[in-house]
C-alpha cells in the first residue's frame, strides 16, 4: 500500500494522469523466485528450512483444491489466464517503484502475525501433508 501511496502523491503532484496497474515488481518474477524468497523471509520469523515441492495441476484439481483461497496465486479457470502476467511498465514508466519482494512479504508476514487468529487462510498442515503424499510421492524422500 505504501508504494501505491508513494505513486499516487507523485502522480498528483506531477499532474500526471491515466489509468496504471500497479501491482507487481518491476521486473517479472517466476513463482519459483517468490517462493524462494518466502521461505527466506520465513526463515527470518523462525521458520522451519522450506522444501518447494511442485504438484501437478491434474492431481491438485482431482483432489479438490481450491485455486486462489487454498493454495495462493495458483489460478486455472481460464477466465483468470493472463491476470497475474498484466504489465505494470505504463506504472514504472511514469514513477511507480515498487518494494523489493522481500520486504513486501516481510510486511505480509508482520500483518499475518499481529492478526493471529483472525488471519486463518490457506489450507490446514494435516491438508497440506496429505496433498503432499498424494501429487508429491518423492517429496518425503528429499525433505
Amino acid at each position: 500500500a505504501a508504494d501505491i501511496a508513494r505513486f499516487t502523491e507523485r502522480t498528483l503532484a506531477s499532474n500526471i494522469v491515466g489509468i496504471f496497474n500497479v501491482a507487481g515488481p518491476a521486473a517479472p518474477t517466476t513463482m519459483s523466485q517468490l517462493l524462494d524468497e518466502c521461505a527466506l523471509v520465513a526463515s527470518e520469523f523462525g521458520a522451519q528450512p522450506a522444501t518447494i515441492a511442485w504438484a501437478a495441476r491434474e492431481c491438485l484439481l482431482k483432489h479438490g483444491v481450491q485455486e486462489w483461497s487454498e493454495l495462493p496465486l495458483w489460478l486455472v479457470d481460464p477466465q483468470y489466464a493472463g491476470l497475474l502476467e498484466m504489465s505494470n511498465e505504463k506504472a514504472i514508466g511514469a514513477g511507480f517503484r515498487s518494494s523489493a519482494i522481500a520486504d513486501t512479504i516481510r510486511s505480509v508476514l508482520d500483518w499475518a502475525i499481529a492478526d493471529v487468529p483472525s488471519n486463518q487462510t490457506g489450507m490446514s498442515a494435516e491438508r497440506e501433508a496429505e496433498l503432499l503424499e498424494k501429487c508429491c510421492p518423492h517429496h518425503s524422500e528429499v525433505a
